[in-house]
């Protein structure tokens, strides 16, 4: 079952990367990708792509997320995937962050935002908020910050995506640290503290 091989590499590479055991996932989504490729599975060629280019940006290696972003991209737009067209523009929309391009940025992760909206993707919508909410603050615009951010934190709770909510804590908790709201974030820091304590439990790890 070689297509169900490829589906495996893309959730298990997934997991190493929210571990942060970033090698491993790389391992794992070159083996996907390599799978896809030889199978001609365009569409989970893209999402391996997609998953790499995040992981590469994660890594620092920021012409290779590049590379393969603009890959991904390419084969997004010849299928039509309006999904995965919303998580290249995201990640494209970080990159530029990245590389201290705020506008062009902002522009790409609206545009995923919109995407993304028109077409009820609520991962996309959340991880385009808080990516939004991440800018609003570089630009000291707190009350922007927070309302992207509770609306991202709104959707991940909803969807029961608690490592999202974890992360959306954490960013919210950096915010009040420079805004002198100590208490809401160490509120929120203990929040993030205990999803993730939950999720390594449920993993069999524990937390550092």
């Amino acid at each position: 079952d070689r297509p169900g091989a490829v589906q495996s590499c893309l959730s298990i590479g997934a997991v190493f990367q929210n571990l942060a055991e970033h090698e491993r996932a790389l391992g794992i989504f070159q083996e996907g990708l390599k799978i896809a490729r030889e199978i001609g599975d365009r569409q989970q060629q893209a999402h391996l792509l997609s998953a790499l280019a995040e992981l590469h940006r994660r890594m620092g290696t920021l012409d290779a997320a590049s590379d393969v972003i603009t890959e991904a991209t390419d084969i997004g737009s010849s299928l039509g995937d309006e999904r995965l067209l919303a998580d290249c523009e995201r990640i494209s929309g970080l990159l530029a962050l990245d590389r201290d391009q705020t506008d062009a940025g902002r522009d790409l992760l609206l545009r995923s935002l919109r995407r993304a909206e028109g077409r009820g993707y609520q991962a996309q919508i959340g991880t385009a908020e808080r990516a939004l909410a991440e800018i609003a603050v570089k630009r000291s615009r707190i009350h922007e910050a927070e309302e992207r951010f509770e609306r991202a934190m709104g959707i991940f709770s909803a969807m029961g995506n608690h490592l999202e909510v974890a992360r959306c804590c954490d960013a919210m908790a950096a915010l009040y640290d420079s805004t002198g709201g100590v208490d809401k974030a160490k509120k929120l820091r203990a929040s993030a503290q205990e999803i993730r304590a939950r999720l390594a439990g449920a993993a069999g790890r524990t937390t550092p």
